[in-house]
């Protein structure tokens, strides 16, 4: 078309002819619709992402060494750019007064979070382990034990400090608790005969459980014992 910078024709509807003067030389480019088309998505996908590329400022290029670290520190409010938040300035100089601003900035929008995070998580730790003790010191504590006929510990478990023998079948177990409370249940370890054990759980003292022995006559008589003392 004469006077026409561009014109197109159609053919076939399968291409496009566009015809260009360059320096009063015309040239023409034929460009097929499908590759047209094409070449319109790949750019309508890539321009928006190229301009949203980079979550630092424009003269923050990707692939830069510096990019990720500035965009960091932008995100965490270290730093607020330069020419009134426009940009970074990558190559421009620190001064003094900037470089104690960074320095603050970090201590209070990272470090001092970070410190106080830890604090409240120490915190939930102790509280956690104070409940923890709690409902440990809740669950019932047994002790047992088993003394032969002298009044001395054969074996033991945890909780009991000592035994003595009093007199004949009379014994004296104390523990490192008060037992007032506790149920104590005891059986002679004798296989001929019948003996009957009695205790008294605190008789002697808050922390004492007090066992008589005695035999078929009713006469106190000394023995191997089972203790088991449940509080």
């Amino acid at each position: 078309m004469e006077g026409s910078n561009v014109t197109e024709k159609r053919t076939l509807g399968l291409s496009c002819i566009i015809t260009a003067p360059t320096k009063d030389v015309f040239m023409t480019i034929t460009v097929s619709k499908f590759k047209l088309a094409i070449s319109i998505v790949v750019i309508a996908l890539l321009v928006p992402a190229a301009a949203i590329a980079s979550d630092a400022w424009s003269d923050v290029e990707d692939g830069r060494f510096y990019h990720d670290a500035v965009a960091w520190a932008k995100s965490n409010g270290m730093t607020t750019g330069c020419n009134g938040g426009s940009g970074f300035c990558p190559n421009d100089g620190v001064t003094r007064g900037e470089n104690i601003t960074f320095a603050k900035r970090y201590d209070d929008l990272v470090v001092q979070p970070a410190l106080a995070d830890l604090e409240a998580a120490d915190s939930e730790l102790e509280a956690a382990d104070d409940a923890l003790q709690d409902a440990i010191d809740s669950l019932p504590v047994v002790m047992f034990a088993t003394i032969n006929a002298n009044g001395e510990v054969y074996k033991g478990s945890l909780g009991l400090e000592s035994s003595v023998k009093n007199s004949t079948g009379n014994y004296t177990l104390t523990f490192d608790r008060n037992v007032e409370e506790c149920a104590a249940t005891t059986a002679d370890r004798v296989f001929i005969g019948t003996r009957d054990v009695s205790t008294d759980a605190g008789f002697g003292g808050s922390d004492t459980v007090i066992v008589r022995i005695t035999g078929e006559n009713g006469a106190l008589v000394d023995s191997y014992f089972d203790i088991i003392v449940a509080c």
